[in-house]
């Protein structure tokens, strides 16, 4: 008895062959048979994703299957080559696989998670994911100095950064209240910073350098440094000194009931060669020049007056 394409709807039926013999009709019955009509698993399995840790971190990748009849067991299996060739990863029969302390040496293996049905035998693998290892920066910054500028100077502060892996970016921050609290100073783009024209506001300022590496996230600071903003002072003009003082001769005091003798002048002798009037003014001085020079301008007035009169008598004869 064949029966084709049985349904699911025949799950169960029993079956038996009866014969019957030609010659003397007997009858007989065989015993009876159970016909079971498994349904298919229709077996899904969930893929997991990729997973990327650092050096040293656990790595967890989680599938699951879902099945219409029978039970699901799974198996995790990993591939070093790609894909081309696989390996059950030893124990690992749950639904979820933890690499513990995943070594840099994993980077780039390949996994998948393959369920077998006990309902219809089906077996189906999942998708397959990649892990990621990252291999640790060991960011290191340097630390800037503290600068001191004069009020209007330039302020620069240097930093640098080094890792083994990755690429590092760096802000500049500032606090004012003495590292409390730190502010980005937008303006600030690469390991110099330069504070131009540097104000007095800006005196006693702190300064860091925050450096972010790209392979592994880590984030270091710098340390602080201190930017200090003296105003130039101004020197005094030099004083000049007063000239000393020409004391007086002292007075002699005469002594009671006598007279204070006066010091008679000394008249220097009249030179000869000199007119009378020039003679009188060296012998008296200026005093008695004055009185000579008024003289000689009376003299002087006198001779013009004569001399217009000479002029008048002598036109008068004519």
């Amino acid at each position: 008895l064949t029966i084709e394409d049985a349904g699911i709807e025949l799950d169960g039926a029993l079956y038996r062959a009866t014969y019957t013999n030609s010659s003397d009709g007997a009858v007989v019955t065989s015993g009876p048979v159970k016909l079971t009509v498994i349904p298919p698993s229709e077996l899904a399995a969930a893929n997991p994703t990729s997973v990327s840790v650092l050096v040293g971190q656990d790595a967890t990748f989680t599938s699951t299957a879902s099945s219409l009849a029978g039970t699901n067991t799974v198996v995790w299996e990993s591939s070093s080559d790609g894909g081309e060739t696989w390996s059950v990863v030893a124990g690992a029969t749950a639904p979820a696989l933890t690499i513990e302390d995943a070594g840099i040496e994993l980077d780039g293996a390949l996994y998948r998670a393959t369920y077998t049905n006990s309902s219809d035998g089906a077996v189906v693998s999942s998708g397959v994911v990649k892990l990621t290892v990252i291999p640790l920066s060991e960011l290191a910054v340097t630390d800037p100095v503290d600068v001191s500028v004069l009020l209007g100077g330039d302020a620069i502060f240097t930093s640098a950064a080094t890792s083994i892996a990755g690429t590092n970016t760096v802000v500049w921050e500032t606090s004012t209240d003495g590292g409390g609290s730190w502010a980005v100073v937008t303006e600030a783009a690469g390991a110099v910073l330069t504070i131009a024209d540097a104000a007095i506001e800006l005196d006693g300022n702190l300064y860091r350098a925050t450096y972010t590496n790209s392979s592994d996230g880590a984030v270091v600071s710098s340390g602080v440094a201190k930017l200090t903003v003296t105003v130039p002072s101004v020197e005094p003009s030099p004083s000049v000194e007063p000239s000393p003082s020409v004391e007086p001769s002292p007075t002699a005091t005469p002594a009671p009931g006598t007279t204070a003798a006066v010091p008679e002048a000394t008249v220097p002798a009249a030179d000869p060669t000199l007119s009378p009037a020039a003679s009188e003014l060296a012998v008296t001085g200026p005093q008695g020049g004055a009185a000579v020079f008024g003289g000689g301008l009376l003299l002087l007035l006198i001779g013009a007056a004569m001399v217009m009169a000479r002029r008048s008598k002598g036109h008068g004869t004519h």
